[in-house]
């Protein structure tokens, strides 16, 4: 009689649960420390990105982002009782609106830094945008939603009314200078690690950053105004008879 063969031994069902849990956590810390980098450590940001170490894709880290904002977002809609868009292409146009214009005023500056003798290639330049856009403009709209969200809880909010009118009179103008200041804020990340990356006199990363981000505000200004077409984020401003708009 033959002898009886070996059990295999089972393998570990549970396994990729594990190795799931696993690379999640890996991903979150790399997407906080990437965060904070962008935000608050441009040199380090760009040393870490020029130098080959373990960095995050730049659409992954947008996309990331994108996420955290609309889920924010939708909170805020769903607890302040405002009603939906009904249009899924609307809600993304707003959910990466804001990323999305800065990927173009970095684009466009690259123009600018190659007349300046830059080596750098465009994806650099283009990754960098994204990175900038990707880190302030969330802690932008985090700030907007969660003031949304404590005006709800705390007042109640009114949807028939602007967004700036649901907040009482003596915090507007607090409220609109953060919201400004945020908006100056990422433009001036953008711009230094720009600087860092190709590495040109300042004039030419000052010129780099101005000159695309006025031109796509008279031209998205343009559209919003005489267009009628929705401003999704996008820095914009458009003049006509009565006045003058600007909008970050």
């Amino acid at each position: 009689m033959d002898a009886p063969e070996t059990l295999a031994r089972p393998a570990d069902d549970g396994a990729w649960i594990r190795d799931a849990a696993r690379a999640t956590v890996g991903e979150a810390r790399l997407y906080l420390t990437t965060l904070l980098l962008v935000c608050f450590r441009p040199r380090r940001f760009v040393e870490v990105w020029t130098g080959g170490g373990r960095r995050m894709n730049p659409f992954a880290f947008v996309a990331t982002s994108a996420a955290l904002s609309t889920f924010a977002t939708e909170c805020f809609v769903r607890r302040a009782g405002i009603g939906g868009s009904g249009s899924l292409a609307f809600d993304l146009a707003h959910a990466i609106g804001p990323y999305l214009c800065l990927a173009c005023t970095g684009v466009l500056a690259h123009g600018v830094f190659r007349l300046a003798r830059s080596a750098r290639r465009l994806p650099g330049s283009l990754a960098i945008a994204l990175f900038a856009g990707g880190g302030p403009a969330l802690l932008m709209t985090l700030f907007i939603v969660g003031t949304g969200l404590l005006l709800a809880i705390t007042r109640g909010y009114v949807p028939k009314q602007s967004f700036l009118q649901n907040i009482p009179g003596g915090l507007r103008a607090p409220f609109l200078l953060t919201i400004y200041g945020l908006g100056v804020w990422q433009y001036v990340l953008l711009g230094r690690a720009m600087h860092l990356l190709h590495r040109v006199r300042w004039v030419w990363s000052v010129l780099a950053i101005l000159l695309p981000a006025v031109l796509l505000a008279v031209f998205f200004g343009f559209v919003h105004r005489v267009l009628g077409v929705g401003a999704f984020g996008w820095l914009h401003a458009s003049w006509w008879r009565g006045g003058i708009d600007f909008y970050l």
